[in-house]
């Protein structure tokens, strides 16, 4: 098995296809001819995370979803009335006070990602991860670029970035759950992050 060898555009198109197609993690590899582990790693570390229902229903992860009654928690509600539940108007995870985040148990096994899932069309109103090749190359070769180049962040940045993540790091969060809690916040990529570290 060829191991420790940056993959080409092309396979990666091949993972999303077999992904999208219900593929294991072995069969890729094999195809590939590649470690199983190296394609794990592809695809945790290049997924796009998609807050998205399915046709005419919004988005919402809470555990109260089909359950609660709350009307009106958002400012834009309360000001608009624009809709009976809160939990039809796919925001009120963003304020509702007793919002508690459900992810799909699927989504803790291989593969990671949703893109053969039947449910995602019909059925999920969860958040989604995806492996996207167009997604997963562009980052890579984002962070080839910013590798041979260098950081380009000013002094201020590079401590604005160290203020946020070093408390969280003392605490015993890993660079990835960091990244993924203050994804609005982060100046760099999350492999860009694991670098500074």
């Amino acid at each position: 098995m060829a191991k420790h060898q940056h993959l080409t555009r092309e396979e990666r198109s091949i993972i999303q296809s077999m992904l999208d197609h219900g593929a294991s993690l072995s069969s890729i590899a094999r195809t590939l001819g590649k470690d199983r582990t190296t394609i794990s790693k592809e695809i945790r570390s290049h997924l796009v995370f998609r807050r998205i229902g399915y046709k005419f229903v919004r988005f919402n992860s809470c555990a109260n979803r089909f359950s609660c009654q709350k009307s009106h928690v958002c400012p834009g509600c309360i000001a608009n009335k624009r809709y009976k539940l809160c939990r039809t108007c796919g925001v009120c995870n963003r304020f509702c006070p007793d919002f508690v985040e459900v992810i799909c148990p699927r989504l803790l096994k291989k593969p990671y990602v949703c893109n053969s899932c039947p449910d995602r069309l019909f059925r999920c109103t969860l958040e989604k991860r995806f492996y996207s090749a167009d997604e997963a190359h562009k980052e890579y070769s984002l962070t080839l670029s910013q590798a041979r180049s260098g950081f380009s962040l000013s002094e201020a940045e590079f401590s604005a970035i160290d203020e946020l993540v070093s408390p969280l790091i003392r605490q015993g969060q890993s660079p990835h759950h960091i990244f993924v809690n203050n994804r609005d916040s982060m100046l760099v990529s999350e492999r860009s992050l694991y670098r500074l570290i």
